[in-house]
């Protein structure tokens, strides 16, 4: 459903300033209504059953018979019924008689197809609605708005606020009782009463309380931090926070709770009432284990990955050593050749003997190398370490596997404090490749090997969930996380059938192969012709995309849009996107109650998208302080509350005429842009071109310029998850009629893998990359596979259809599971990447994704229009970019971004900051064109296909932000009940 159809349900007054673009989009009557109201009533009372059927249809909520309604409503009524314009403004004026009011009241109901509101056949359904939401809602306002919109879906006419919040508050209650039972199951009553007063005693580190000890968040990942960390986790497992079952409590209402004491001051929290103290504290120290978890896995994987960096930057330097040598040995083999004084046979044994010296050799390759590295004495400290932070987790695996007998091993080996590996150790639980250094006659060598070998296999079995921990956010087993096998085994072809899965394998693989077979018959045919052309190697030569020349007519029409668009102040941006949107509603849950609440949530808004800490804001932005900031910026953090916001600007936008030049908003392009930051915040990582540190923001932008779905992410790793994760989740979240869902999203090479081109494929959009080394990309095919005889050197066999067949519904079990939300689709393709291997589902992803990306390719080679598109796409994305640094200047904070949820909403900040100003900038380029269109200039689709609402010279970002709401506050901020302003001379 359209967000803008319910912008003004469930108001009992409307604002006294109306405009006509306002009036049109939700007051306006169909023609149809029209009809009724003219067969409904004599032509002196059709305004009253008008203005009534209007202002249900918009509110859901009869008018007040004395509440003023907008002038301008009031003009665009009587223009649609054709009768004289009038000043009277309320409907008790117009009919002078109650009779007549409650007679309206009936016939708008019966023209609007509504019904009152009753008790018995509405208030179960409304309660169910409540208690479906209560679950994840963060507050009761959230509440009454879901289930205003609930009852106006269903054609019922809203009761009184306070009996609707009524049922909200006993279902809030409801939920939070039944959380306190929980806990009071979880917890004995007499450990929950000890806890409380643990929480605010000193902790380990003087000056501070626990519960200031637990909220604090670590910078970097060094090795003190680290420590830091699992010192955490191990005070936690001390109060037995892992054993606790809080299943009964969801995982966003877990979430809700914790962010409360996490926003908090101690001394704030310690006021609370005791039972609601307990539940959030309870609820805070599980969900801080869990992220405590997450972010040792993650912290001790960084490290490991710097380690492995070392041994290759020594496999670097042994490789320039070596490749001295190797010219050293050539240039004695060419001098002992031409010595006249030696017999050819001396000469011979000579380079016989040099040749062998260099040939026969240790294993110089760079993983030999690296595995040498990790097993020295120098690295055994670091080593150490690594271990001992996933020592802290109580690491799982599957019974009789290789990988729990190396964590049993490994526990062994640690509780004996061994200082040299036994000589009768299993050395077959070890990966071939460290099995000669693990067997050594060096014990002591073997055992740095064994633990560095450890150490690998531990990281990568935990990425590919071979290993588990039961009480991790991310890092939970995978039968824990999707539909559960007995559920999936007797029900799977009726959950496929519902979700729209292919639970036959044989159909899939018949559409794809004919397609295969499509598009290798096309490239033959363009290389017979001589558009292809493949060189010796086998590479393909494609011609290169050549630019658009300069269009003096564009040129001169961009100048007169900037001069008749003029120039604006970040404030009143934020202001008038907000009056033209509600993005602030979306945000809190509900309207501003005071002018004060609205502007904490424009600065926590700034200081989130520029990276600004609540001081700085606060001197740019007068009558806030930095209090007022930080709790703007708290209220970013809650569940959807960003997007929801962003689904608001994004539907404005695209109902301007001007964006179906740029697009039919079925494409989209992904990429990650760096932030810069510093080397204390743990996601930051160096930028390989600005040898900076970076956090990356990742977002998707479609073809119509804004942002669809944006996140955080560590720089320097693949992207396939991101990007099929931010399409997935736009696709999935549309509620309107008016956006369309992605089909093609464009990425760069890094956010391409062969496992995310199949999952995208599988949740109904493809993904097209622009790849890096397009001439060494060889096209696969099943074996076996005929091809024309022109493309031998172009095609590889490589695609095994057997095992892709096999694991085919394995692999459904896990987009089903996306599907239902149980996972995230970027777990997903985390956990059957590279170090999923030998897991049937992630078998079956690779093959198919193989067989997707020939398709691609094929017609990548052959379509230049497709070619041209992609690169189109991601140059648009790259636009954005520039604009989202001018946003974001500088970089940010130490004590910024530290942990996920402020990282999250930070990221969001930036997404819907940067959405507001390019919707701002649509919004004034199609006034400009009507403006033009009026006086008869008109600019052609082939023109405004090129202007770009990229834009942001004529906006000022700096400087002190003034917001003078003016006319814009009675649309903003909601008015206490009770104050009726009555304006003079209406009545």
């Amino acid at each position: 459903m359209s967000h803008t159809r319910y912008r003004y349900v469930g108001r009992a007054s409307l604002p006294r300033r109306l405009s006509p673009a306002e009036f049109e989009a939700h007051f306006a009557l169909p023609a149809q209504v029209l009809v009724k109201i003219k067969d409904g009533a004599e032509r002196k009372l059709r305004l009253s059953l008008a203005a009534q059927v209007a202002v249900l249809m918009a509110t859901g909520m009869h008018p007040q018979s004395t509440e003023p309604l907008p002038l301008n409503l009031m003009k665009g009524l009587c223009s649609q019924l054709d009768i004289s314009e009038t000043v009277i403004a309320s409907v008790a004026a117009i009919n002078k008689s109650q009779r007549t009011v409650w007679d309206h009241r009936a016939k708008a109901r019966d023209i609007l197809q509504m019904k009152l509101f009753e008790e018995q056949e509405h208030l179960p359904k409304l309660r169910s609605v409540m208690a479906m939401h209560a679950l994840n809602a963060a507050s009761v306002d959230e509440l009454v708005t879901a289930g205003c919109h609930a009852l106006f879906d269903a054609n019922v006419v809203l009761p009184a606020d306070r009996a609707i919040r009524d049922i909200a508050r006993q279902a809030f209650q409801k939920v939070e009782k039944a959380a306190q039972e929980a806990v009071e199951r979880a917890v004995e009553p007499q450990w929950l009463e000890a806890l409380v007063e643990l929480m605010f005693t000193e902790s380990v580190k003087p000056g501070e309380t626990v519960l200031e000890w637990l909220k604090k968040s670590s910078g970097k990942h060094a090795p003190k931090t680290i420590k830091e960390v699992t010192q955490k986790v191990d005070y936690l497992k001390s109060l037995h926070v892992h054993e606790w079952d809080l299943s009964d409590i969801s995982y966003h209402r877990l979430r809700a709770y914790a962010l409360m004491v996490q926003g908090r001051p101690p001394s704030e929290t310690s006021k609370r009432e005791l039972k609601s103290l307990k539940l959030q504290l309870v609820c805070f120290l599980q969900y801080q284990l869990m992220s405590l978890t997450d972010e040792t896995i993650y912290r001790a994987s960084r490290r490991c990955a710097d380690l492995r960096r070392a041994g290759k930057d020594r496999a670097k330097q042994v490789r320039e050593v070596r490749s001295h040598e190797y010219r050293q040995t050539l240039e004695t083999v060419l001098v002992t050749a031409g010595d006249k004084t030696r017999t050819p046979q001396k000469r011979l044994d000579d380079i016989e003997a040099m040749v062998k010296a260099v040939v026969g050799g240790s294993d110089d390759t760079d993983a030999a190398i690296i595995r040498e590295t990790l097993s020295s004495i120098e690295q055994a400290e670091r080593v150490e370490a690594v271990l001992d932070a996933f020592s802290a987790l109580d690491l799982q695996a599957a019974n009789a596997s290789k990988d729990l007998k190396v964590i049993k091993a490994l526990n062994g080996l640690r509780d004996a404090k061994a200082s040299a590996l036994p000589e009768d150790f299993d050395a077959s639980i070890v990966d071939p490749a460290w099995r000669e250094m693990v067997g050594a006659t060096d014990r002591e060598q073997a055992l740095r090997a064994f633990m560095a070998h450890a150490m690998e296999r531990i990281r990568d079995s935990l990425t590919g969930g071979k290993m588990w921990v039961d009480y991790s956010g991310d890092y939970r087993s995978r039968e824990d996380c999707l539909i559960p096998r007995e559920e999936w085994d007797a029900n799977k072809a009726g959950i496929c059938a519902a979700l729209r899965l292919e639970l036959d394998v044989d159909k899939v693989l018949k559409v794809q192969l004919d397609l295969l077979k499509d598009g290798l018959q096309e490239v033959s045919k363009q290389l017979e012709l001589g558009l292809l052309e493949v060189d010796e190697a086998g590479g393909v030569r494609i011609a290169r995309l050549r630019a658009a020349e300069e269009d003096p007519k564009l040129q001169k029409t961009q100048a007169m849009l900037d001069k008749k668009i003029g120039e604006a102040q970040l404030a009143e941006v934020i202001i008038v996107m907000d009056r033209k949107t509600g993005f602030s509603e979306a945000l809190l849950g509900r309207r501003a109650k005071s002018r004060q609440e609205l502007l904490s949530i424009y600065g926590g808004l700034i200081a989130g998208a520029t990276g600004m800490d609540a001081k700085g804001v606060a001197t740019m932005v007068s009558d806030l302080n930095a209090a007022d900031v930080s709790s703007g910026m708290r209220t970013l953090e809650l569940k959807d509350r960003v997007m929801r916001a962003n689904a608001k600007v994004l539907e404005f936008q695209q109902r301007m005429p001007i964006v179906k030049a740029w697009g039919d908003g079925s494409r989209s392009s992904s990429d990650m842009m760096a932030l810069d930051a510093t080397r204390h915040l743990s996601h930051a990582r160096q930028n390989p071109r600005r040898k900076t540190m970076s956090a990356g923001m990742y977002s998707m932008k479609l073809d119509r310029y804004v942002i669809g779905y944006g996140m955080p992410i560590v720089q320097n790793v693949w992207q396939d998850g991101p990007a099929v994760h931010s399409v997935f989740e736009y696709n999935n979240a549309l509620t309107s009629s008016e956006r369309c869902r992605i089909e093609l999203n464009a990425v760069d090479t890094h956010g391409f893998s062969f496992v995310g081109m199949a999952v995208a494929k599988l949740f109904g959009f493809d993904l097209y990359p622009q790849l890096a080394n397009l001439p060494d990309r060889k096209l696969l095919v099943p074996n076996g596979f005929e091809v024309e005889a022109n493309l031998d050197r172009l095609v590889n066999e490589g695609i095994a259809l057997r095992p892709l067949k096999d694991g085919w519904h394995e692999a459904m079990r896990y987009i089903a599971s996306a599907r239902q939300g149980k996972v995230s689709v970027a777990w997903l393709i985390a956990r059957n990447g590279g170090t999923a291997n030998g897991e049937p589902a992630h078998r079956t992803f690779l093959e198919y994704g193989k067989l997707l990306r020939t398709i691609f390719l094929c017609d990548y080679f052959t379509d230049v229009d497709l070619r041209r598109e992609i690169h189109t796409l991601l140059n648009r994305g790259e636009a954005v970019h520039v604009l989202q640094r001018a946003i974001f200047p500088g970089r940010l904070a130490p004590e910024r971004g530290r942990r996920r949820d402020e990282l999250q909403a930070l990221s969001g900040a930036h997404f819907l900051l940067t959405n507001l100003v390019i919707a701002f900038n649509t919004m004034k380029l199609q006034d400009a064109l009507d403006d033009l269109r009026e006086t008869g200039q008109v600019i052609g689709i082939e023109v405004q296909r090129h202007i770009s609402p990229v834009r942001w010279g004529d906006i000022n970002f700096r400087g002190l932000h003034v917001f003078q709401l003016g006319e814009h506050e009675e649309h903003l901020v909601e008015r206490p009940a009770g104050r009726l302003e009555r304006r003079p001379g209406r009545f």
